[in-house]
């Protein structure tokens, strides 16, 4: 063979294997190995012992690709454990990839099950006893449970034993990698749990409130809420310690949010039995416990609410906190007052329904992912699509279906007056649409306008209804984070970048009234709340409360210096870095706006 032909050989070689892997990565999931211990693996529909199972050895660096089609299977992993004196260990650590649910088998009988969103990664020591001391894992390390011997020894023997790991929900799982997989019996007296962790740093004490979170090691779902118990420590002085003692309160706790549930830090709301006062914080029964992730300045919501409040506005009060859940730390979390109606809360008179269905008071409607459409505007008119809305205080169920019929009529009408163009300022309250037009736009938040957005009417007697915009809520996404919807740009507006946006604001800034009292807000506000300086020293007021415990925060979310990560535009190295870009972001989005509302 001439060397020109060996050539010739040799490409055409690279390019079947370059199409073979091209067909692979695209059609496929990757699932890959490594030689740590001796593991098969089988991917299956159903699981039925009975019935031989195909197993398929691992061998190192093997890769292998699962159809899609076959993502709803389930796939098992299987070693073989020698067991020579079965009384001697205490109990079991079985580590897995952290992404897993799974169900652990032993010579063919289910003796454990965990979801992946079950927050625990020791049982050492005992949620009820106070500790010095707590690991700090990163998030991305391998998931550890502790098992108890009395769990496994009826299913346990003396011999050869089959341990079988299952994956249960392979369907929402990009990609497999069992280098973590491990199953190990422990003996309490000779453990030394360095060997099997990865540790980031400790956590004893914070300049922050400790709120340490008992679910008994029970999953804390979407919904419904699941009872456990808060321990608060906030001991007024310049530290709080874990050993401090501790306010406990009973609660009802699940994850919240829409987008947010996909983020791998959860945010939660719980209730109280009654209202209590949190922190200083004014009464309350339901609460917040936000947790910033892709806000990698950790503070865009508790600044946004800050500037509200200062503008003369209510908005949900705060408090940095640190969290921990069955012992696990979990990083710097925000105490945040739930949106309610009430005194010291959105100041209105409750909505009261009386025997003969006759309703008193005011009402507060969120604009979301709701169920009820608005008619507005009327069909033909495709600029713009309707708006979807709900009852927030009170809920739907709790109205009777004639006064909602009520409250739909009444937001038709608020609609209908900024539609027509007829006695608009009649129908809603100009001063707080100026206000929520400004924040938005300051933050530049790619979620106003159109989600968990608040809208209220303080009277549903009234002839004539009159409509509040506010309180704001979720400003996570703004100040130039997102690398979607143009967000991270200091110029251009967010009321024009969707047709979902409500057709209301393209009305009210063509229309010369709202026009001229924006303007003249803003130009006040830019001397005042929204000046650069004052800015920049509220901005580093609110940082040095967070700036030390930040550090224990990004061990354990080991997020800053990533070289992807969405939906950030700007990746910065260190906390600083994120405050820096925060500051500049700010600087330039007020000079966009200084050009379009004062120098126009």
């Amino acid at each position: 063979m001439t060397k020109k032909s060996i050539i010739i050989s040799i490409f055409f070689v690279l390019v079947v294997i370059t199409g073979s892997l091209y067909y692979f990565s695209s059609n496929k999931t990757a699932l890959i190995f490594n030689d740590k211990q001796l593991w098969n693996y089988a991917l299956v529909d159903s699981v039925n012992f009975n019935t031989p199972i195909e197993w398929n050895a691992i061998k190192k660096d093997s890769t292998l690709a699962l159809p899609k089609e076959k993502k709803d299977h389930f796939l098992l992993f299987q070693t073989e454990l020698l067991i020579t004196d079965i009384d001697n260990f205490d109990q079991a650590l079985l580590s897995y990839e952290n992404k897993y649910e799974i169900q652990l088998f032993i010579n063919n009988n289910l003796c454990y099950s965990a979801t992946k969103n079950l927050i625990t990664t020791e049982t050492y020591p005992d949620n009820s006893t106070p500790v010095k001391t707590l690991n700090i894992f990163p998030y991305w390390s391998a998931t550890k449970r502790f098992i108890p011997k009395a769990l496994l020894l009826p299913f346990l023997k003396n011999g050869n034993n089959t341990i079988v790991l299952m994956v249960t929900n392979t369907n929402d799982i990009n990609d497999f990698n069992p280098a973590k997989i491990s199953f190990n019996l422990l003996n309490d007296n000779t453990i030394n749990l360095d060997m099997y962790y990865k540790k980031a740093g400790s956590f004893s004490h914070s300049e922050l409130p400790i709120f340490n979170l008992n679910t008994f090691n029970k999953e804390i779902p979407d919904e419904p809420k699941t009872k456990a118990v808060l321990s608060i420590i906030n001991s007024n002085k310049k530290e709080n310690k874990l050993i401090d003692d501790a306010t406990k309160y009973t609660i009802k706790i699940e994850r919240r949010g829409f987008t947010s549930q996909k983020l791998a830090k959860k945010s939660y709301t719980f209730s109280l039995n009654k209202k209590a006062t949190l922190l200083n914080l004014p009464k309350a029964k339901k609460w917040v416990l936000y947790g910033p992730y892709a806000d990698k300045s950790l503070l865009r919501n508790v600044l946004t609410y800050d500037l509200f409040r200062k503008m003369g506005y209510y908005a949900p009060r705060t408090q940095f906190i640190e969290l921990i859940i069955n012992n696990n730390y979990q990083g710097i979390y925000v105490l945040t007052e739930k949106i309610n109606i009430g005194e010291n809360h959105l100041n209105i008179p409750r909505l009261t329904i009386d025997a003969n269905k006759n309703a008193t008071g005011g009402y507060l409607l969120e604009i979301d992912r709701n169920n009820w459409k608005a008619i507005y505007p009327p069909e033909g008119d495709t600029s713009v699509v309707p708006l979807s809305y709900e009852p927030y205080v009170p809920k739907k169920d709790k109205i009777p279906s004639t006064v909602q019929e009520l409250i739909k009529k009444q937001f038709n009408e608020f609609e209908k007056s900024i539609y027509t163009n007829q006695n608009t300022y009649k129908h809603l309250d100009i001063n707080t649409f100026v206000n929520y037009f400004i924040i938005s736009e300051f933050t530049k938040n790619v979620d106003s306008y159109r989600l968990s957005t608040f809208i209220y009417n303080p009277d549903i007697t009234a002839s004539t209804p009159k409509f509040y915009i506010g309180p704001i809520w979720d400003y996570n996404f703004a100040y130039g984070l997102t690398n979607y919807n143009n967000g991270f740009s200091p110029e251009g507006y967010v009321y024009t970048s969707t047709n979902y946006v409500p057709f209301w604001w393209q009305k009210l800034i063509a229309d010369p009234t709202f026009k001229q009292h924006l303007t003249n807000r803003y130009q006040n506000l830019r001397k005042t709340v929204l000046s650069n300086n004052t800015l920049n020293q509220t901005i580093d007021s609110i940082y040095q409360l967070c700036k030390t415990p930040a550090e224990n925060n990004f061990k354990k979310w080991t997020v800053l210096n990533a070289t992807d990560f969405w939906p950030n535009y700007y990746l910065g190295k260190t906390h600083q870095d994120e405050i820096n870009y925060l500051k500049n972001w700010i600087e330039q989005r007020l000079a966009f706006l200084d050009r379009e509302l004062i120098n126009q």
